[in-house]
């Protein structure tokens, strides 16, 4: 592991770039029950162990299930879906026009 991240690093000296350790860390994807944790330094700086992460608006968890994903969908659907009742009524609530201009700003992502 260490041969790759010296190899990493002298790549990315090379192209005159630079890797942010405050915004990388390590995930271990493993279908173990548990999964190792491993301490990784990068220009002597220690990389923070986590076991989901979120890449390209995707949330991968260690086991690569997809649940860390389906809950985080779930829970912000949930919300939107909260404001849209909170806002509809049969006698009180919205114009049904306003309610449809709602549903599309906030749910039709």
């Amino acid at each position: 592991m260490s041969n790759s991240l010296n190899s990493l690093n002298v790549w990315l000296v090379k192209n005159d770039l630079n890797l942010s350790v405050s915004k990388s860390s390590i995930v271990v994807f493993s279908k173990k029950r548990t999964t190792p944790v491993i301490n990784v330094t990068f220009n002597g700086q220690s990389l923070p162990y986590k076991t989901k992460i979120k890449f390209l608006g995707v949330i991968l968890d260690s086991k690569l299930s997809g649940l860390a994903h389906y809950e985080h969908i779930d829970m912000k659907c949930a919300q939107l879906l909260n404001i849209m009742k909170c806002l509809s009524g049969v006698w009180w609530g919205a114009h049904p026009f306003s309610m449809k201009l709602v549903y599309n700003a906030l749910l039709r992502i």
